[in-house]
């Protein structure tokens, strides 16, 4: 399909209330990084934070990898292990486990539950006006139909906006896993009388919880559909209590975040917190392929984000919430600042898997639209050169942001989108509809390997929408206008002719390799020692390697372990709660991370051939 025509405006008004802020930090990267609000106090433990870890960053580039005869980082700031573990160090991981560590290629079912006018704006042909600058929510599709009539076309929608078709669909073409937005009314008034009832009194919905009766049973159904096709979900309150921004895809159209502002915030942030735990107890005791559950979605930043995270996460330990959900922060548009607080911050309050979610646009501001297409491909471009002298300025932000979070960061949103000016004054301009189709090719398929390289995971925004062919927001005209691949998992095409018999030599070599360029650093060192737990380390995670990619999760294979930092960290505390914490333990966990990283070295190889 052709990908010409203006750029859906689609959530235009809500970045560019933002302006520059979001490339200002990244460009604070190259300088001082600042934090993301002002307080004197807070920038001054900042600032002395960022030169602390100015100096671990240096000192991690000195002491390096043993397989180059480089001195051994011993625990590198990681987040820590779990406080203990019941299961051997070798355990096989569990479905739960595949679907949470494994790289995450997904697509948001965007407009399913929480409704946004530019994705379906037939449910919106009724709608009441709204009270902000941002356009019609959810809420005006409610009050506009009635009560009795939205019901009806609410449930429709619910039910055919998404089918098994679609399902088929994604997983052939390389999603596993989907981020699914929901709001809290989607999810309370089916939990009856109690919690429900009690968390939804004083909320704009409240009159309208008889709607939203029978939703939580199809979310639940969702869920269910997802796991027979192999696929996780990564649950996301994309409306909340307040709300959390002055957005229309909160739920409501004001322009005022009360859950940060108003008078009664301190209230609602606890009512907040309440629902994150009921939505996190209802689903993840219930599916074994939730993968994780996101807090809030593009809150509005400041001074009561990080303490509102602290807050929760101290929460869902102390309700009992599974132990093993991982959850998602969105960084508020000040990913330097929230790729530092999940040592600095997160790490104090809960040994919980901690992950920040970014959202990569460059069509919203008046800066990105006046840089061409094509420099914005180049600033994702990985490099081939040896010293990566090559590597775009966007690709290094991000790599770095993913070193200082330990890859514990996902990409929750993205588009092929670009601003018309990208297009007016790129050098491609003058070739017509066929370089502009090239233009954004580049820029969606740079992506998405950076993505690939960097993070855990990451989601297109968005898996369909109304109206026309649209290669820039929809997964579906991203992929039939060749915009993406035809797969978006790179490596789909070696799971039906794999080798496991060379794949395992590939490991025994690779170990041999590593090991001997460990075992010679030592002994020029005055070491001595056979270094079996570098043996047993390196093992160990290419059995975990070998596994995740032969497992069978609804019928597909290929999965790569894609938190793996956190993974190690997993495996490293079962060690110690077998063991009692070994002093050679740093020799397994770096040998991990060798064997992690030889994996993907092979995986890398053979797509090449």
């Amino acid at each position: 399909m052709p990908c010409d025509g203006i750029e859906q405006a689609g959530r235009q008004d809500e970045i560019d209330a933002l302006g520059d802020g979001e490339l200002a930090l990244e460009d604070e990267l190259h300088g001082s990084i600042l934090p993301p609000f002002p307080s004197q106090s807070t920038a001054a433990m900042t600032l002395l934070g960022k030169l602390q870890d100015k100096a671990k960053q240096k000192l991690h580039a000195q002491l390096g990898d043993l397989s180059l005869g480089q001195q051994q980082e011993r625990g590198g700031g990681a987040p820590p292990p779990p406080s203990s573990s019941a299961a051997a160090p070798d355990t096989p991981p569990t479905p739960r486990q595949l679907y949470t560590f494994r790289q995450q290629h997904g697509v948001n079912l965007g407009s399913l539950f929480t409704l946004e006018a530019w994705l379906t704006p037939s449910l919106f042909a009724n709608a009441a006006e709204g009270e902000g600058k941002q356009g019609k929510s959810e809420l005006e599709v409610v009050k506009g139909n009635g009560a009795d009539k939205a019901k009806q076309i609410l449930e429709h929608h619910w039910d055919h906006f998404v089918d098994d078709g679609d399902w088929r669909w994604f997983t052939a073409h390389g999603v596993d896993t989907i981020r699914l937005p929901v709001s809290y009314y989607h999810v309370l008034p089916g939990l009856g009388a109690g919690a429900g009832n009690s968390l939804m009194k004083g909320t704009p919905y409240e009159p309208y919880a008889g709607v939203y009766a029978d939703c939580l049973p199809r979310i639940h159904a969702l869920f269910d559909t997802a796991a027979r096709h192999g696929v996780g979900v990564l649950l996301d309150l994309h409306g909340c209590v307040g709300p959390q921004n002055d957005q229309h895809h909160s739920g409501v159209s004001t322009s005022f975040p009360g859950l940060w502002k108003a008078d009664n915030a301190e209230k609602l942030q606890q009512q907040a917190i309440d629902i994150l735990v009921v939505l996190a107890r209802e689903f993840a005791d219930r599916h074994e392929n939730m993968v994780g559950i996101e807090l809030l979605n593009e809150p509005a930043n400041g001074p009561w984000l990080a303490k509102f995270y602290e807050r929760t996460l101290k929460a869902f330990d102390k309700a009992g919430v599974r132990p093993d959900l991982p959850v998602i922060i969105s960084d508020g548009w000040a990913t330097p600042f929230y790729s530092n607080w999940l040592n600095d911050g997160a790490a104090k309050v809960t040994r919980r898997h901690v992950i920040i979610d970014y959202h990569l646009y460059r069509c919203f501001t008046d800066k990105d639209r006046g840089i061409a297409i094509e420099d914005h491909a180049n600033g994702l471009e990985l490099g081939c050169n040896s010293d990566l002298s090559d590597r775009g300025q966007t690709a290094s932000w991000l790599e770095q942001m993913s070193k200082q979070a330990h890859r514990n960061i996902l990409v929750g949103e993205w588009s092929a989108a670009m601003g018309g000016g990208s297009f007016d004054c790129s050098a491609l301009h003058k070739d017509g509809h066929h370089a502009r189709r090239a233009g954004r090719t580049r820029w969606a398929t740079n992506q998405l390997q950076a993505f690939e390289e960097f993070t855990g995971g990451s989601f297109f925004w968005t898996a369909k929408k109304e109206g026309k062919p649209d290669a820039a927001w929809c997964f579906y005209g991203a992929i039939e206008g060749g915009c993406l691949p035809e797969n978006i998992d790179p490596n789909a095409s070696l799971v039906g002719a794999w080798d496991a018999a060379a794949a395992e030599q590939y490991g025994k070599e690779e170990q041999e390799r590593a090991w001997e360029g460990h075992k010679s650093y030592w002994s020029s060192r005055g070491g001595d020692g056979t270094h079996a737990r570098f043996r047993q380390g390196f093992a160990q995670g290419w059995a975990d390697a070998t596994a995740f990619f032969g497992a069978d999760l609804g019928g597909r294979r290929g999965s790569v372990i894609g938190y793996s930092d956190r993974w190690i960290q997993e495996r490293l505390g079962a060690l110690k709660h077998a063991e009692g914490d070994p002093k050679d333990a740093w020799e397994y966990e770096e040998a991990m991370k060798q064997a992690l990283r030889a994996w993907r070295r092979m995986l890398q190889e053979k797509r090449q051939k």
